[in-house]
């Protein structure tokens, strides 16, 4: 039964493991998705370039600390040294029964061993150290042997059994043997490790406490970054362009973006609500001419006899329809011409042709036309477009002019721009008509009492004049006349 058991246990607790397992593995992959994804913020990357600066300018700190730590801890290690084999040599000087106790005395550091050797290499005295496991004498004292020429005024360093040591010695008198200092550098690299490891443990705290610190402040620092995309995304999600991402507050980069993002935001609301009022507009303009169409087909129906009145008021609407429409296309044309294919031509030579338009076109109701234009005004643009824009001004005061009025256009160059007025004697604008009068479609009362057109000709001018990077201003008093001037730069 116990087998059994324990061959039924296996399996689930494999189940168990199996379970368990793929858990761990979807845990550490969502850990290592989520480190690649924070990687890939700007967050991530400035929090990885803070750390990565600080721990290059601490490995760079740690290698001068122990480097100049270590040369600092050499020379006091030989001017300790020299200064014990200096206090050694005047004790054996002395001759006194007490002078082994003295330089026993005097050797108090760890790893230190004195040794005083006659001319013929006999030991005559030698320390021990308890830290350190003393050289093979037979070494200790080939070594004194070998330096005992002279004063060696800097240590010779040699291994025994591992031990790293160095060596100076120092004659007792002339033939008299020798003093040897050893001393074992275990201590020397011990002490370094030690003050490395220190040092290395202070500086990963600091990088620590740094990279927690610099991932803070580069969120503080983001936060308008957040919120940028929060309210980008609100306006994706909702289409209220009415609505604007909040200012930071600062005069940095980040307020200047916010201040762009807005910019383009309120062009965006503009151009849309400008898109939609322009279809309701022509919806309603060709609304009226294609009713009139159908009720004049449908009379042609009932009547058992062709109406020669009613096809050519049918084929007159169409006809508005159709210029209607080509107006229309016009003007969406307009938006997508380029300055950069803008040719130089004589605006002076284009402005006369207009003026003979204008005199063909006021003949007939014995308007005077009198013009005054300056010579060789030379300007880039697009030659037919200026034509037209300037054109449709120039028929509307031959249109709304009575009968022996004047029309007035002249053309000068005024520093760094082309000015040109056009001035007439007509019936005028109302004052509380004049903010809408480049409006798709608009119209005027007077203006619909007299003559039939389709309302887009002064949006066509305003829109040819700033495609040229000018201006169109517009005054006018009732019942006295207009004036336009348009401003062209060279």
């Amino acid at each position: 039964m116990v087998l059994v058991r324990r061959t039924l246990s296996k399996p689930s607790e494999g189940r168990d493991m199996l379970l368990r397992l793929p858990q761990k593995h979807k845990t550490m992959q969502k850990y290592i998705i989520a480190i690649k994804l924070w990687m890939r913020t700007i967050r991530g990357k400035l929090t990885l370039w803070f750390v990565g600066s600080v721990i290059v300018t601490f490995a760079i700190f740690v290698a001068i600390t122990s480097f100049v730590f270590l040369q600092i801890l050499n020379s006091q290690v030989d001017h300790h040294v020299q200064t014990v084999l200096a206090e050694v040599q005047t004790i054996w000087h002395r001759n006194s029964t007490e002078r082994e106790k003295l330089i026993e005395s005097v050797v108090v550091s760890q790893g230190m061993i004195v040794m005083v050797m006659a001319p013929d290499g006999e030991i005559l005295f030698q320390t021990t150290s308890q830290n350190t496991s003393p050289p093979t004498q037979h070494e200790i004292q080939r070594h004194v042997i070998k330096l005992n020429a002279g004063d060696i005024k800097s240590p010779h360093f040699f291994t025994i059994n591992n031990t790293r040591f160095g060596l100076l010695t120092t004659p007792i008198s002339p033939n008299q043997g020798a003093i040897g200092v050893g001393f074992s550098l275990n201590v020397l690299e011990e002490t370094t490790k030690q003050s490395i490891i220190a040092i290395t443990g202070i500086a990963l705290f600091f990088i620590i406490t740094l990279g927690i610190l610099g991932q803070f402040l580069a969120k503080k620092a983001l936060t308008p970054t957040v919120t940028i995309i929060k309210t980008a995304q609100e306006i994706t999600s909702s289409h209220d362009l009415q609505a604007r991402i909040p200012h930071p507050g600062t005069s940095d980069e980040l307020g200047t973006l916010v201040d762009i993002l807005n910019s383009m935001l309120a062009r965006l609301e503009k151009s849309f609500t400008t898109q939609q009022q322009f279809f309701a507009d022509t919806a309603h303009t060709l609304k009226t001419p294609i009713t009139v169409v159908r009720t004049q087909l449908e009379g042609l129906l009932t009547n058992n006899t062709s109406s020669r009145v009613q096809i050519t008021s049918t084929i007159h609407t169409i006809d508005q329809v159709d210029h209607t429409i080509k107006d229309l296309l016009y003007l969406a044309k307009i938006s997508s011409i380029e300055p950069s294919k803008f040719v130089a031509f004589n605006l002076s030579e284009l402005l006369k042709e207009v003026c003979e338009i204008a005199r063909s076109l006021a003949s007939g109701k014995n308007i005077t036309v009198v013009f005054s234009l300056e010579e060789s005004l030379i300007i880039f643009g697009d030659k037919r477009l200026l034509l037209r824009s300037v054109l449709n001004v120039v028929e509307n005061a031959v249109t709304y002019t009575p009968p022996n009025g004047t029309i007035t256009i002249s053309a000068i160059k005024v520093d760094e721009h082309i000015q040109l007025t056009i001035k007439d004697t007509g019936i005028g604008i109302p004052p509380h008509q004049l903010d809408k009068i480049y409006d798709r479609f608009f119209r005027g009362q007077n203006a619909r009492d007299l003559y039939k057109g389709t309302g887009l000709g002064l949006s066509i001018t305003k829109a040819g004049i700033e495609v040229h990077h000018g201006t169109i201003v517009l005054h006018s008093k009732e019942n006295e006349g207009t004036t336009v001037v348009i401003t062209l730069p060279l």
